[in-house]
C-alpha cells in the first residue's frame, strides 16, 4: 500500500499496473472482495501490458465479480458496476441527426450551399435538434477498446430522460438508474431490438464486438411519442456478458471568452447538441426517384419519375428544391398518367410544330414543385428527366424544403435531404458547321460531323430534332425513310 502512495501519479503504468495486481490478490487472500474489484478495475485500461496478460487480468476480475455478486446475491445485469472502466466512449463524438437528414460528412460544402438560403427550423432551437412527434432521430456515439484483447459488448442502448417541458430540463440524480431499470423489465422477445419507454422508443444493438484498439461507431434510433425534450445522458452495455456498465455522455459547449475571468479560466457553455426538441404532429415528406439509371451516355435523356409522400399527421405546402446539378434534371409538373409534355411521342407527320413554352427566368438552382396541399398519407407522382451534361462520376443533392397547411405551428420551414448517384459515359462528339446556300439569300447550309466515342455501342441516328425561335430545318435532300438511318461506327 506505501508503494501506491509513492508511485501514484507518476505516469509509470507498468509500476502502478504490478502494485494494483500485488494488492488485488492480497485483497483476495484476505476475503475482501469489493477491494479486489477496485484494484483490479485498474488493470482493465490503456497501457503496456502484454494481451496475454490482459487476458488473464481480465478472467480473474471477471472470476471475483461474479462470486462477489453471488455472495450479495445480486443481479450482476442489473446492478451497474460503479466506475467501470470499459468500454471508453467519446462523448465529444456524439451527434443527433435527423433521420430524413442523410446527414454526412462527405459533400458537407455542398449541403452547406444548398441549405443558405432556406431558414431551416431542424435546429434552430438554441442548438438543439427540432423534431416531431412520430420522426425517427439518429444517434450516433463513438466507444473504443482500450485493451489489446477483443471486447464483446451484449444489450446497448442509449441512457435518455424525457422532459414535458420544453423550455428547462431537470434531470433526477438517480435518472440513469431508473433508466437502466426500465430497460431491464423490458428485454423481451416481443420486442426485439427495441426497447419501449413511456415518451420514446429506442434502439438496443444486440451484440458489439470490439477488436484490439478498435474504435466503433454506434447508431441508434430513437422515435419521440410525446412532446416535451429528451435527452442523451448515457450509454448502457453489458460487458462480456457478466458486468452493467453506464458511461456518461460528456459533450462540452463552446469555450466562453468574454469576460476576463473567462479568459483566466477553463469554462465552457451548456451544450445542447444532445437535447432533442419535440414538437406537435407536422408533415413528414419522404421522397423517391424511380427508374433512376446509373449509368447513361452524355447527352442522353432518360425519364425518371419523382415520387412525393407525406407521412406525417398535417398537410404539406410550399413544397420547394434545390438542387447541386440543376443543368442535369428537368422536374416537370404533376400530368395525367402517359402525358409526357413536350416529350410526348407523336406519328410524325409534321416535320414542323409549333409550341409555345413558358421561358421566364427563375433561380438556378431553386423550383417550385407542388402549389397545392399534399393531405397526410397521399403521395404523387412527378414526371422528370435527368441529362448526361457533362462525362464522369455525379452526386446529386437534392434539398427539399416544406412547411405545414397549419398556421403559426411551433416549427417553421422543413428539410429534407436526398442523394442519386449516376456516372455519365462518352458516346458521341459532334461538330455543327454552316455555309451560305446558293439557292436562296437567306438560307444557310447546316452541316452535322458525328464520331462514336465509344468502342464496343453502335449508335443508330433516328431523329435529328431541333428548336428555334427563327429558322426552320429541311433535309437536302428527299428519301425513303429506310434511307435515314445513319450508323456511326
Amino acid at each position: 500500500m506505501a508503494a501506491s502512495l509513492v508511485y501514484e501519479g507518476k505516469g509509470w503504468a507498468l509500476a502502478d499496473d504490478h502494485i494494483s495486481c500485488a494488492l488485488g490478490r492480497q485483497s483476495f487472500q484476505l476475503g475482501k472482495s469489493e477491494e479486489v474489484l477496485e484494484h483490479y478495475k485498474k488493470l482493465l485500461r490503456e497501457s503496456r501490458q502484454t494481451p496475454q496478460q490482459q487476458a488473464v487480468y481480465m478472467k480473474e476480475f471477471l472470476s471475483v465479480y461474479r462470486d462477489y455478486t453471488n455472495k450479495t446475491e445480486a443481479d450482476p445485469l442489473r446492478e451497474t458496476f460503479p466506475d467501470f472502466p470499459l468500454p471508453v466512449v467519446l462523448g465529444s463524438t456524439a451527434r443527433i441527426l435527423l433521420s430524413t437528414s442523410q446527414s454526412t460528412t462527405e459533400d458537407s460544402e455542398a449541403w452547406t450551399e444548398l441549405e443558405s438560403g432556406i431558414q431551416s427550423s431542424s435546429s434552430s432551437a438554441g442548438g438543439r435538434t427540432v423534431s416531431t412527434v412520430g420522426e425517427y432521430i439518429l444517434a450516433t456515439i463513438n466507444v473504443k477498446n482500450p485493451l489489446q484483447i477483443p471486447l464483446i459488448l451484449t444489450d446497448v442502448i442509449l441512457g435518455c430522460e424525457h422532459s414535458t417541458s420544453t423550455t428547462t430540463f431537470t434531470v433526477p440524480v438517480d435518472a440513469a438508474e431508473e433508466a437502466h431499470l426500465a430497460l431491464y423489465d423490458q428485454q423481451s422477445p416481443s420486442f426485439e431490438g427495441k426497447v419501449s419507454f413511456n415518451a420514446f422508443d429506442c434502439d438496443r444493438i444486440d451484440r458489439v464486438i470490439l477488436e484490439p484498439g478498435q474504435t466503433r461507431t454506434l447508431t441508434f434510433e430513437i422515435l419521440p411519442k410525446k412532446e416535451g425534450q429528451i435527452r442523451v445522458m448515457g450509454l448502457h452495455c453489458n460487458v462480456e456478458g457478466q458486468v452493467h456498465a453506464y458511461k456518461d455522455i460528456v459533450k462540452r459547449g463552446k469555450r466562453l471568452n468574454k469576460t476576463k475571468e473567462q479568459m483566466m479560466s477553463m469554462v465552457y457553455e451548456e451544450d445542447k447538441s444532445l437535447v432533442i426538441l419535440v414538437a406537435p404532429e407536422m408533415p413528414l415528406l419522404d421522397v423517391q426517384f424511380h427508374s433512376s439509371p446509373e449509368m447513361l451516355l452524355s447527352g442522353e435523356v432518360c425519364e425518371i419519375s419523382l415520387e412525393i409522400k407525406n407521412r406525417g399527421k398535417k398537410g404539406l405546402k410550399n413544397l420547394t428544391v434545390r438542387m447541386s446539378h440543376p443543368t442535369f434534371f428537368c422536374i416537370g409538373e404533376q400530368r395525367d398518367t402517359g402525358d409526357l409534355g413536350l416529350y410526348n411521342k407523336g406519328d410524325g407527320n409534321r416535320a414542323v410544330e409549333i409550341v409555345q413554352v413558358d421561358n421566364s427566368l427563375q433561380h438556378s438552382t431553386a423550383h417550385r414543385i407542388l402549389g397545392t396541399v399534399l393531405a397526410p398519407g397521399e403521395s404523387i407522382k412527378i414526371p422528370s428527366w435527368l441529362r448526361g451534361e457533362k462525362i464522369g462520376k455525379h452526386n446529386f443533392l437534392f434539398l427539399f424544403s416544406y412547411e405545414s397547411e397549419q398556421e403559426g405551428t411551433a416549427m417553421g420551414t422543413r428539410t429534407l435531404r436526398h442523394a442519386v448517384a449516376a456516372q455519365v459515359l462518352p458516346s458521341l462528339k459532334i461538330n455543327a458547321f454552316t455555309r451560305p446556300s446558293t439557292k436562296g439569300l437567306n438560307e444557310f447550309i447546316l452541316g452535322i460531323e458525328t464520331e462514336n466515342l465509344q468502342t464496343v455501342p453502335v449508335f443508330e441516328f433516328l431523329q435529328i430534332s431541333s428548336m428555334s425561335a427563327s429558322w426552320v430545318i429541311e433535309a437536302v435532300g428527299k428519301s425513303d425513310a429506310s434511307s435515314n438511318s445513319i450508323h456511326v461506327l
